[in-house]
């Protein structure tokens, strides 16, 4: 038998010699100190071997990974190279089977060391890979390392398992949320991580993507606290990727929950045993205790959240279309399904037109090539559910108005409020720096300017907070007091006006509809050319509707007979741009939903042979004149206000064509001898002059609408108005005032 010296042989010495270094976690490596410095002096054993120290190389860079075949370790392939090149004569461990934890790795670096006559050394001896004996000890010991592996990690498995089962296992929580004093999670007693995390989940409720909670916490400069592998909460600008954590972590709900992943173990392209985990679905996790602590938010919201955020997928598992709101035209993304198989129908934009279709995406979740069920025009579809939206609000019109004030001030409530919390801190830091300033020793000039610099520091980081608050605040419109809010109340909001007013863009109509509406079902019958959609609330309540479609060939474009006859009064006066002014100040638009434009008037006219307005090339006498409104201020020196009340009151006379087009004022020649800059003597302002003789206001006015009384503008400034005759008025007054005197006798 052949001893250790005996096997080291001259063909040995004139390679080199390897010293293998691993330990299998980052924390053995910190904490495990002594066993790593053992095996670096593994170096003066190959010395004492016959090895010169240059001949000595050290694979040391696998500290920290595992050699269970389930990471990449460079060196160890570094070192199975370097033995088939045949550079190396002997590898010194501190134990042979730490070289490798598992069978395949050990036993193709035992082959490679046979072929190229290379040993194997630890502190239980020298092993020589070609001999029989030799290799088969090392491949039992490979054997029995690998068994004691899997059993120690069995065992370490099932006792966790076991400790989660009665939720007593601790693992370290995200930010937002820490342990009490008996081991116990509860929410963070500090506001200014609590505020943050509430607000994500906040905005998450109110937008319904995680992109739009992104992006709102991005646009305002918040950041949000994120918790470091050694336990302490930084605080850093939001990315999508944090906020998604905080979104699908379930430990925000108040829930304990073990086993949401698989370990798995795939093979990559070079062959490589890589082992990742598998994220299973929420039916598949193996411990979930509810309820445990008070969350964030219930386990029922955080189910709802996990399914809204499916949805937002541009393809889910099924092939269906996402819900999540984005700036197409379409209104119905995410809200229209398929009446014949039920999956939910994608938006199909034409390329070079503004039109787009729905169609069912059945096409695409089968194999077999199978055709979609029903292709259907968006904009008919559009129109009939928005009406039917805007009929069910008109009672909540109110609610809604108020509501939507409180939206805004609660945004830039969660705005300043971080910033507050920021304040707070900054203001604690600046006088935890100023005690530690003043208990110094004047005379320690070194210290105590240090100490100075960093109390001026804090100080200047508050003022900075400050003026960025004071900043926001005199940005942000002033709130509504209650007496405002009474008053719109009173007012109401007229939905229609702004559902049309060209500042409401596609993002805010979506999500109106996807707050009032589950989903729509759409189904055409093809014999009838008829739409039948059913229009599932949130709620349980369903209505139904129908919606023409138009036939092949026919035009889709058309416009209603009111609107028409609207258009052909405005333009026996009016140009094609008063009367595009006209109709868009009335919230009127095209069949496509777009504005009126001159060309789009222009094409109008032309369809149903409207003919263009001509003005009057001859002028006609001043009293023959048509004024608009603001002409008609501008004549008289008067405002646009008093120009409209005259024409209430009758004093002066004006008429539209329709609705929201130019008036058309006339101004007679006693209307221009009406206006005085000085008040004549014995002429009084209506009011007064009504109170003198004992007789009301509108009836002077109704007197001087039947001609029987004069009347003139007079005055200057906030004095100018209507003046009348005091003996003038007593006169028509006289016989009034007899005959209801006679009557009460």
């Amino acid at each position: 038998m052949q001893t250790t010296i005996d096997k080291i042989g001259q063909e040995h010495l004139q390679r080199s010699a390897a010293i293998y270094i691993r330990q299998s976690t980052t924390q053995q490596v910190k904490n495990h100190t002594a066993s790593t410095q053992l095996q670096y002096d593994l170096r003066s054993r190959a010395i004492s071997f016959g090895w010169k120290a240059d001949d000595v190389k050290v694979y040391d860079s696998d500290l920290g990974l595992s050699g269970g075949g389930t990471v990449e370790r460079p060196d160890f392939r570094q070192l199975v190279a370097d033995v088939g090149t045949g550079i190396i004569g002997i590898i010194f461990a501190f134990d042979a089977t730490r070289l490798a934890r598992n069978n395949v790795d050990w036993h193709r670096l035992l082959d490679v060391c046979s072929i190229c006559k290379t040993l194997v050394a630890d502190f239980d001896g020298v092993y020589d890979v070609s001999q029989y004996n030799d290799r088969l000890l090392l491949g039992l010991k490979g054997t029995m390392s690998e068994a004691e592996h899997h059993l120690i990690r069995t065992r370490l498995v099932e006792g966790m398992f076991k400790k989660a089962e009665k939720g007593e296992l601790r693992r370290r929580l995200p930010a937002g949320l820490d342990y009490d004093p008996n081991g116990m999670a509860r929410i963070t007693s500090d506001e200014k991580i609590r505020h943050a995390i509430e607000l994500v989940f906040q905005k998450f409720e109110e937008r319904g993507s995680g992109h739009q909670v992104y992006r709102y916490l991005q646009e305002r400069d918040l950041q949000i606290p994120i918790r470091r592998q050694n336990g302490s909460i930084d605080w850093q600008k939001p990315d999508y990727g944090t906020v998604m954590r905080i979104l699908k972590n379930p430990r925000y709900s108040g829930a304990y929950v073990y086993g949401r992943t698989v370990p798995t173990k795939t093979i990559d392209a070079d062959g490589v045993i890589k082992s990742t985990r598998k994220k299973l679905g929420m039916d598949e996790w193996k411990i979930v205790i509810k309820d445990q602590y008070r969350g964030y938010i219930t386990w029922e919201q955080f189910v709802k959240n996990q399914k809204r955020l499916q949805k937002n997928i541009l393809v889910d598992l099924n092939g269906e279309a996402s819900v999540v709101v984005r700036n197409g035209t379409a209104l119905l993304h995410g809200l229209i399904r398929c009446g014949v198989c039920g999956r939910r129908m994608a938006v199909a934009y034409h390329r070079k037109s503004e039109t787009y279709r729905y169609v069912c995406s059945k096409k695409a979740d089968t194999t077999d090539g199978a055709a979609t069920c029903q292709s259907i025009g968006g904009p008919p579809m559009d129109r009939a559910v928005s009406d039917a939206f805007l009929d069910a609000m008109e009672p909540a019109n109110i609610e809604i108005a108020v509501a939507a004030v409180d939206v805004l001030e609660n945004n830039e409530d969660a705005t300043i409020q971080q910033l507050r919390d920021r304040l707070e801190e900054a203001r604690y830091e600046a006088d935890r720096a100023f005690r530690q300033y003043n208990i110094v020793e004047p005379e320690n000039r070194i210290v105590a300017r240090t100490l100075e610099t960093e109390w001026n520091a804090r100080l200047k980081r508050v003022e900075e907070l400050e003026e960025e608050i004071e900043r926001r605040r005199s940005q942000r419109p002033p709130p509504l007091s209650e007496q405002e809010k009474r008053k719109l109340k009173i007012v109401g909001l007229d939905l229609n006006n702004v559902w049309n007013a060209p500042t409401t863009d596609n993002r805010s109509k979506k999500q109106l509809l996807q707050v009032a509406f589950e989903s729509v079902f759409a189904r055409v019958n093809r014999k009838s050319r008829v739409a039948e959609l059913s229009l599932v609330w949130e709620g349980g309540a369903v209505s139904e509707i129908e919606v023409k479609m138009p036939r092949i060939g026919e035009h889709s474009c058309v416009f209603s007979n009111e609107l028409i006859a609207d258009i052909r009064k405005m333009a026996t006066c009016m140009t094609d741009k008063q009367i595009a002014k006209a109709l868009n100040n009335r919230g009127a638009r095209t069949p496509k939903g777009l504005p009126f434009s001159i060309e789009r008037v222009r094409s109008v006219r032309r369809k149903y042979k409207i003919p263009i307005f001509v003005p009057p090339k001859s002028s006609k006498e001043d009293d023959e004149k048509v004024y608009t409104a603001q002409q008609a201020a501008l004549e008289l020196g008067v405002c646009t206000a008093t120009i409209f009340r005259w024409i209430e009151e009758g004093f002066i006379e004006g008429e539209q064509v329709a609705p929201y087009a130019p008036w058309k004022i006339r101004l007679p020649e006693y209307v221009r001898n009406s206006v005085s800059k000085v008040t004549p003597e014995g002429w009084l302002p209506i009011r007064k002059a009504a109170h003198s003789v004992g007789v009301s206001r509108q009836r002077v006015l109704h007197w001087i609408q039947k001609g029987e009384l004069d009347v003139i503008l007079a005055g200057r400034g906030r004095r100018r108005g209507l003046r009348v005759n005091l003996d003038a008025l007593r006169k028509v007054a006289e016989p009034d005032l007899i005959s209801r005197l006679s009557g009460r006798k």
